[in-house]
């Protein structure tokens, strides 16, 4: 699920990655020209449960572009 918050002026994407049953991770990627990547991510936060890590993305302030990703095995 990809959410877009402010495309206009975001310079970063934020993946909500989960990475085993307690273990939720949020990484930053920076946005070149608006529209291309930086090849590396870095860990801006970690949370053991999905609801505080979305509760953390819900505090920030400046824009970005969301993107989730789950266990396959979900």
């Amino acid at each position: 699920m990809t959410l877009y918050q402010d495309l206009v002026h975001a310079d970063h994407q934020l993946t909500l990655k989960q990475l085993g049953e307690r273990s939720w991770w949020v990484l930053r990627t920076d946005l070149i020209a608006g529209t291309r990547r930086s090849s590396q991510p870095r860990i801006v936060f970690f949370a053991d449960s999905e609801s505080r890590a979305r509760d953390w993305l819900a505090s920030r302030k400046q824009p970005f572009f969301m993107h989730t990703e789950y266990l396959a095995a979900r």
